[in-house]
Formats: structure tokens, C-alpha cells, sequence
């Protein structure tokens, strides 16, 4: 039976085994996700309510964070990482991570979750283009990859552009910090693949394209569900 739960204490060794075990074959990744969550945790972006963990027979097989962003002056959310243990992909725990974490996030009073993400797998969950409601990108993707999920229902307008807040150093690492958006901007492209495929890719001229792999999974990126 899969239960969906917040994360505690006693969980961070095996969540941080399923995200790395997770993202160990995905593509464009440099398989830093399981030190991002460590690294959220630590930082003011953290919300313990919305660290949630998916719960098979006694065994964690999956996990999803949301964490606070500004657009404006208002709070939203991030979603980022979204991971499932490979044993368990496709079998629709992603899906039940992400819908638990809407209700519990519009339960906290928040109107938006924002995501840079693949285009065919969040819409199915009620993900849109994030300019339909006025949230602006802080670098430049594809419209169809930056989206927003509206929490409350009420479709409030926002009118800015996404502030990501810095990671507190931790153990894991020094994390992300906002001054390395314009560095974001000039290494992060999008591969103009076929539209069946949207596979986003690195361009070889970027010298630190896996650095900032890690920062680009903040905002979202491709699940592995």
C-alpha cells in the first residue's frame, strides 16, 4: 500500500539514497540532486510540511520538495526535485507525490507552484506556461518549459519575475546563490529538438554546463518518476 507522508529527521540517509538512485541514468543531469535536497533543507526556502515522502510496504521509494520563491512580492513555491526510486518508476507515484503536495500547499495558503520542467509531463497535472499568469522566468527558456500550477483555483494575476532565494551552506555543499542567474542564463540552452522528443541538452560551448545543471534542477527540470 503507498502512503504519502512528510519527510522527518530519520528519513534524510534514505531519501537522499532514492533521489541519487533516481537521477543516476537520467540525461543532462551531473547526479548532484540528493545534495540539493540536503542543501534545501538548510536553507530559509524550506518547508518541512511540503518535504513529502511516497511509502511502499515500511520502504521509501519516492520523495518531492517544494520550496519558497518570490514573484513580486508575493510567496510561491518551487518544485524541485521530483524523484522516484528506478524499481518504481511509472507506476504513477510521481503523480501522487505532486497532487499530495498541491492540496497540502493550497492548504498553507500559497497560490502558485513553478517548475522549469519537461513539456509533456506536467501539463498532465494541470502545469500551464508560467507567463499566462504573469510570472516571469529570470533566464531565458522556451515558454512551454517554464510553467506554473495554480494552487488556489482563483487564477490570481501576478505581474514579475521569478526570485530564487539563496541555499544556506551546509555539509553538502555551498549551493546556489542568486548571483549566478546571469551566469545561468548564458550556460543554460535548449537543444531545438523534434517536437516528439524535447529533449533538453547542453550546449558543448558552455564551460560549466555541469555546475549549473544542479542550480537549473532548483526550478524544476525533468522527473525521475
Amino acid at each position: 500500500m503507498l502512503t504519502i507522508r512528510q519527510e522527518k529527521p530519520e528519513d534524510y540517509r534514505q531519501v537522499e539514497q532514492v533521489v541519487e538512485q533516481a537521477f543516476a541514468r537520467a540525461e543532462h543531469t551531473d547526479h548532484d540532486e540528493h545534495n540539493l535536497v540536503a542543501r534545501l533543507r538548510g536553507s530559509e526556502a524550506f518547508i518541512p510540511e511540503l518535504s513529502l515522502v511516497a511509502e511502499q510496504d515500511g520502504r521509501i521509494v519516492g520523495h518531492i520538495l517544494f520550496t519558497k520563491l518570490k514573484v513580486g512580492q508575493t510567496t510561491q513555491l518551487a518544485l524541485a526535485p521530483l524523484a522516484v526510486h528506478p524499481d518504481f518508476q511509472r507506476q504513477g507515484i510521481g503523480g501522487a507525490l505532486i497532487e499530495e503536495g498541491h492540496r497540502i500547499a493550497a492548504q498553507l495558503g500559497y497560490d502558485y507552484s513553478i517548475l522549469l520542467g519537461h513539456p509533456t509531463y506536467y501539463p498532465r497535472f494541470g502545469y500551464q506556461p508560467a507567463s499566462r499568469f504573469g510570472i516571469q522566468s529570470p533566464f531565458d527558456v522556451p515558454d512551454e518549459n517554464y510553467m506554473a500550477f495554480d494552487l488556489s483555483g482563483r487564477h490570481p494575476q501576478m505581474s514579475g519575475q521569478v526570485e530564487y532565494p539563496p541555499q544556506r551552506k551546509t555539509s553538502a555543499g555551498c549551493g546556489f546563490f542568486r548571483d549566478d542567474i546571469e551566469r545561468r542564463k548564458r550556460c543554460f540552452r535548449f537543444n531545438p529538438a523534434p517536437a516528439s522528443a524535447r529533449r533538453r541538452a547542453w550546449r558543448p560551448h558552455c564551460p560549466k554546463r555541469r555546475r549549473w545543471a544542479a542550480a537549473r534542477r532548483q526550478s524544476g527540470g525533468r522527473p525521475a518518476v
